[in-house]
């Protein structure tokens, strides 16, 4: 069965599995635009790219498990862009666990994740994700902290970054290098920049250490929190 609207297109098919001795359901994306589904049962974040890959359902009248192997062009999470973005993993119907390895390289990003989620599990060990990063753009905090900064620029590297779930809520941990940053103060509506700075993110706590910040005027200053 194949549908097509313009250079977009999914055929679907099904294949053999002599080893399992079942049949599976295939489906293959060409230049499929992501947003055009992902809307349907996901509004925030906003999903936008070109996908394509090989969706695979195996078992599909006993116990499915979904296995995954794309990539995303243009790809872009709340009007950030991030660049191509590969991703493979599986989902088991049954048990509700997700597991994904993807990759992402673009002009200002290039990062691995690398974890698993389970969507059935309601205890401390339904998500862990790792996440390591030669460059990041943290433009997309404007989109979480747009009620106290705007303007937030530049780039950070990490490697042990960590999301996972707790007892009663999720956590952050690791430590993050900003290689360069900005960010303007709402309330004085005054622009901040700084380079080579360390954050460290704890359980229910960000050290944001001593930071050494400069203003468009070349003031100095610092600032300090957790």
């Amino acid at each position: 069965m194949r549908f097509t609207q313009g250079n977009q297109e999914i055929v679907i098919s099904t294949e053999r599995d002599e080893a399992a001795n079942q049949t599976n359901l295939v489906a293959k994306l060409k230049t499929v635009n992501i947003n055009d589904f992902t809307t349907l049962f996901l509004k925030k974040p906003r999903l936008e790219g070109i996908l394509t890959g090989t969706l695979k359902l195996r078992d599909p009248f006993g116990k499915q498990i979904i296995e995954f192997d794309a990539t995303a062009e243009e790809f872009r999470l709340d009007n950030t862009e991030i660049g191509t973005v590969k991703i493979k993993g599986d989902v088991n119907t049954t048990s509700g666990e997700v597991t994904a390895k993807g990759e992402a390289e673009g002009e200002k990003n290039k990062f691995d994740v690398d974890g698993h989620f389970n969507y059935k599990d309601s205890t401390a060990n339904k998500m862990n994700f790792a996440l390591q990063a030669e460059k990041f753009d943290i433009s997309i905090l404007n989109n979480y902290l747009g009620g106290i900064f705007s303007d937030i620029s530049g780039n950070i590297n990490t490697k042990d970054l960590k999301v996972f779930s707790g007892d009663d809520h999720n956590y952050v941990i690791g430590t993050v290098n900003i290689t360069e940053g900005e960010l303007k103060i709402k309330y004085t509506q005054v622009l901040y920049r700084f380079t080579n700075e360390t954050i460290i993110f704890n359980p229910d706590e960000i050290d944001f250490g001593l930071l050494q910040l400069k203003d468009t005027l070349n003031n100095t200053g610092t600032a300090s929190g957790k």
